[in-house]
């Protein structure tokens, strides 16, 4: 053992430092640095799915596809855009914060005072500000987009800008491409036989313009999703195909114009409708949601999508539902604490309204087990879930509306269940040289000195701190490499 007694620290002896503790520290045992100096245990903490109250927003007839909900990244808010059966249908925007279970909303604004449908709104990072896009039913059916800018706990608007003389009166989806700096509108052109078509919006201040029209499916463009791809930093849209089959095509944003690659078709119904998609950060990889007409039944399914370049590739078709989803947008969203995608559903079954988390890998997903919703009425016919992830709360924002019960417009907070830890690549300190009571200070023995109080190490073997707080010869991810043992309970600290 001569090359590790090499390796002692000058004199023999354990270097330490003195923390206060934050909690009860046995000794020998790993901790972390926090924010304010005080250390802690390395451990695990285990959240579970779940969901809070579901808490009517505003009352009035409010259709969810008329409904769309999208987060402010700067501001830490929610937006929700929709059309208020309260106030003659007009188009309007509430900010909302979410503090654990519940929202709390501002002052509604009016963006459209006219009929609105078919909103959706978008979030633009490099300009922070948002974008409805809607149909202007007091405008002759035209397709309209507006820029929103979040003060505090209300939105302001700027004027409205055409970008369709004559939309198809089935929802229109925006995203923001990053690679570009603008936002990707699709939309049914009613002017061109509804064909799928997409356009390019560029916000300066409080305006929008807009870039020149291009058809991407030369078939019915209605209920189509759309994403954006960050690691392809592309487009990515899912619609039906020409025979009705799930289709979806790669675009790519040049200044004000978009270009598209070959369309694939996917799905293995030739009766697919009710599109919707998140991208999934941690797998680089996006989840199509649609209806898909199984044996005569219209059944929840769902494919991995894959962008490389302009060409996209799915994996296996899996469906979610074995029950009747039809007439009813899942909502989908992605938490990046979790890595994993949620699916909120309406079914024929009991509960009628699930929520169900998926984990992406490679191209295929898993899902755990429904969680049932307690919902506040029914979801009718052609209606169904919006949602948004805050990563501030860690929390999802699931807005849908109800024709029965207390008609109106509701949220509900969402958490997915994951196990995390508070182990970072760097913050790794040392392990406790003494039992230290919560809020006292005591010794930690640091890089560079020995620490006792193991069990059953193997003298020579590399150890690494777990996400739980143990160690041992395994390495993880986040990969803390402890040190080395020099008997059965001690171990030469590496930092």
């Amino acid at each position: 053992m001569s090359n590790l007694s090499e390796l002692l620290p000058s004199g023999g002896g354990a270097k330490s430092a003195t923390f206060v503790a934050s909690g009860t520290l046995p000794n020998g045992k790993a901790v972390v640095l926090k924010d304010n100096g005080q250390v802690e245990l390395v451990a695990e903490t285990t959240t579970t799915d779940g969901i809070g109250t579901e808490t009517l927003i505003t009352s009035g007839t409010v259709n969810t596809k008329w409904c769309s909900v999208a987060y402010d990244s700067d501001n830490s808010k929610i937006v929700v855009a929709f059309r208020d059966g309260a106030n003659s249908s007009h188009g309007t925007a509430l900010v909302g914060t979410i503090s654990g279970n519940s929202i709390s909303f501002g002052t509604a604004v009016v963006f459209n005072a006219g009929t609105t449908a078919q909103t959706d709104i978008t979030y633009d990072t490099g300009n922070n500000k948002f974008l409805i896009c809607y149909q202007d039913e007091s405008n002759s059916n035209q397709g309209a987009a507006i820029v929103g800018s979040v003060s505090g706990t209300s939105i302001s608007f700027g004027t409205e800008a055409v970008f369709d003389s004559g939309s198809e009166s089935s929802r229109m989806r925006a995203c923001y491409d990053v690679a570009s700096g603008t936002t990707v509108i699709t939309y049914a052109d009613r002017n061109n036989s509804y064909y799928g078509t997409a356009i390019v919006a560029t916000i300066s201040g409080t305006s929008v313009t807009f870039g020149t029209q291009t058809v991407y499916a030369s078939y019915n463009g209605s209920m189509a999703a759309i994403v954006y791809d960050a690691s392809a930093s592309k487009v990515l849209i899912a619609s039906s195909s020409s025979g009705a089959a799930g289709a979806a095509i790669v675009g790519t944003v040049s200044g004000t114009t978009i270009s598209f690659g070959t369309a694939i078709t996917y799905s293995t119904s030739n009766d697919s409708y009710y599109f919707s998609a998140a991208y999934d950060a941690n797998a680089q990889k996006t989840l199509i949601v649609y209806d898909a007409n199984i044996s005569g039944v219209r059944r929840g399914a769902c494919v991995v999508a894959t962008v490389s370049g302009t060409s996209v590739t799915v994996g296996t078709e899996v469906l979610y539902s074995n029950f009747n989803t039809s007439n009813s947008n899942a909502g989908v969203s992605y938490d990046s604490d979790a890595k994993k995608i949620t699916i909120f559903f309406k079914e024929t079954s009991t509960p009628q309204y699930n929520a169900l988390v998926g984990t992406i890998s490679g191209t295929s997903v898993t899902f755990g087990t429904p969680v049932a919703l307690t919902l506040n009425g029914d979801l009718s016919t052609e209606t169904g879930f919006v949602a948004a992830y805050d990563p501030t709360a860690g929390k999802t924002a699931l807005i849908y509306a109800t024709k029965t019960a207390t008609t109106g417009l509701y949220y509900g907070v969402w958490t997915t269940g994951y196990t995390a830890t508070n182990l970072t690549a760097t913050n790794f300190v040392g392990i406790t040289d003494q039992a230290i009571a919560s809020g006292a200070s005591g010794s930690v023995v640091v890089q560079g000195g020995v620490g006792a109080g193991q069990t059953s190490l193997t003298i020579g073997s590399t150890y690494y701190v777990q996400e739980d707080g143990t160690i041992s010869t395994v390495s993880t991810s986040p990969a803390v490499n402890i040190g080395k043992a020099l008997s059965a309970t001690t171990i030469l600290l590496k930092g």
